[in-house]
């Protein structure tokens, strides 16, 4: 019975606890790319663990590269080194030595940037991923593959991954819409007449203010069947704020 009861014990508690377990797991290493091409590689327990020696693989594809390199960062590595497998297109970073990568009380190593070139030196773009499952540490003389490793998805990389074509500015609704839009300055009492040049041309000025309160919008009205007619001079209502050319 109490074998029973001490069976029931240990299953509920690993019920209760894994879950949490998992998510620690998940959030202990993960990769971080930009668009740059540099590689930072994020730990919650290698710092403390004073892990000196990693390797991982990254995916690169490109049509137009003909050199993949790797420039390393600033490290502590003794051996610092990257070999690329044109068919398998895999990337494969070395870093080994016997002082911690890892700063004391840090979370982040800055790996390195990869590089794409063209046959005539000048960099262009590509993508590159992690592979997953890739990471490994070394502990003592045994190679360790870490577990639950978040990877992110595809980034490009080059010239377009790191200038993104900018965003466009909403347009004026008017202007959006194909009106015409004339920006003028109104000095007292505005009045048209019959031969100015913008008499018959369907233009609808706002003119609720004048003087101070400048300068007004004038907008094309839209086509219609009937276009608007003419009117003589003088003939317009400033008290209502509008006038008609």
């Amino acid at each position: 019975m109490r074998k029973y009861s001490l069976a029931v014990f240990l299953a509920v508690f690993i019920f209760a606890f894994l879950p949490s377990m998992q998510v620690q797991a998940e959030g202990s290493d993960g990769f971080e790319l930009d668009g740059t091409g540099t590689v930072t590689l994020r730990s919650q327990h290698a710092a403390k663990e004073e892990i000196s020696s990693l390797q991982f693989s990254l995916t690169v594809d490109s049509a137009e590269a003909a050199q993949v390199e790797f420039e390393f960062g600033q490290n502590n590595a003794r051996i610092a080194e990257f070999r690329y497998d044109e068919n398998a297109k895999q990337l494969n970073i070395y870093m080994a030595g016997v002082d911690a990568l890892f700063a004391e009380n840090t979370e982040a190593l800055t790996i390195g940037k990869i590089i794409l070139r063209d046959n005539s030196g000048n960099a262009v773009d590509g993508t590159v991923s992690v592979v997953e499952n890739s990471l490994q540490y070394v502990y003592g003389e045994e190679l360790k593959p870490m577990e639950s490793v978040e990877v992110p998805g595809a980034v490009l990389i080059g010239p377009s991954g790191q200038n993104p074509p900018p965003e466009q500015t909403p347009q004026d609704p008017v202007r959006q819409s194909g009106h015409h839009v004339v920006v003028v300055h109104i000095v007292g009492q505005f009045v048209p007449s019959e031969n100015h040049p913008l008499v018959g041309g369907g233009i609808h000025l706002t003119a609720s203010h004048t003087g101070s309160r400048l300068p007004k919008r004038m907008y094309r009205a839209a086509q219609t069947a009937q276009p608007v007619l003419p009117l003589p001079r003088r003939q317009h209502n400033s008290q209502k704020g509008e006038v008609i050319l």
